[in-house]
């Protein structure tokens, strides 16, 4: 199963993806695909933002199975960091309505 956790305190926001969907094969799991994409999405996104001066911390660890963001923004930046949160969460909920076997967001 894929647990997604994001809290956000003020300025901070902290998002977590871990686990497996086990879905399909090996290399041909879409709901693990689905839930890749929206982590890299949201590393993206993050990313951007940095490069814009939006963030004063960017910390991230990206690997099989887990992906862990935890970021502090600026404070005229915080309706666009918190609208890309948004965004990526609706994703997960999308995933976890459809395949609650694979996905639940905490």
């Amino acid at each position: 199963m894929i647990t997604v956790n994001s809290d956000r305190c003020t300025d901070r926001f902290i998002f977590t993806v871990e686990g497996h969907a086990e879905h399909g094969a090996r290399g041909h799991d879409v709901v693990c695909a689905a839930a890749s994409v929206l982590a890299f999405t949201l590393y993206r996104a993050v990313k951007l933002l940095d490069e814009e001066g939006e963030i004063s911390v960017f910390n991230h660890s990206i690997s099989k199975g887990n992906a862990e963001f935890d970021f502090t923004v600026k404070e005229d930046a915080l309706g666009k960091a918190a609208s890309v949160v948004d965004s990526i969460v609706e994703g997960y909920l999308l995933l976890e309505e459809n395949f609650p076997e694979c996905v639940q967001v905490l």
